[in-house]
């Protein structure tokens, strides 16, 4: 019991509590994202390296699910939608050009499906409870 707790308390402790938080650990994702596809060159690779890319785009919509339900709670600190930053740029250049490998697309699709139909369904649940208040 004592070890659950203690487990508990490092997961929270370890949760993002503010907005830039969020931003943080975002970026800290894409920059491993960028990483990761820049070692990307050919579609060997890409296949090698497909199971990490899909713990990376699941990481990131973990914490996209979790900075919706802070933003929920803490509406004020939410009023200007956030820039693009470079890493995010460089995150969609990475894409573009895994993308014009052989299998490129369908490779990175796969690697995001599961993430995406994550952040989907609770989305869906989300506008569910929305339209019953």
């Amino acid at each position: 019991m004592r070890r659950w707790l203690c487990l508990l308390l490092l997961l929270v402790g370890c949760s993002p509590t503010s907005k830039e938080d969020f931003q943080y650990e975002g970026e800290a994702i894409c920059r491993q994202l960028v990483e990761e596809l820049k070692k990307v060159q050919s579609r060997e690779e890409l296949i090698k390296a497909a199971p990490k890319l899909k713990g990376r785009f699941n990481e990131l919509v973990d914490l996209m699910i979790e900075a919706r339900v802070y933003e929920q709670q803490h509406e004020e600190e939410f009023d200007v939608i956030p820039q693009a930053s470079e890493t995010s740029q460089q995150l969609l250049t990475e894409l573009k050009r895994v993308y014009q490998l052989e299998a490129g697309r369908e490779t990175i699709e796969k690697a995001q499906k599961e993430a995406l139909l994550k952040l989907d369904a609770y989305e869906a649940r989300r506008k569910k409870i929305n339209s019953a208040r």
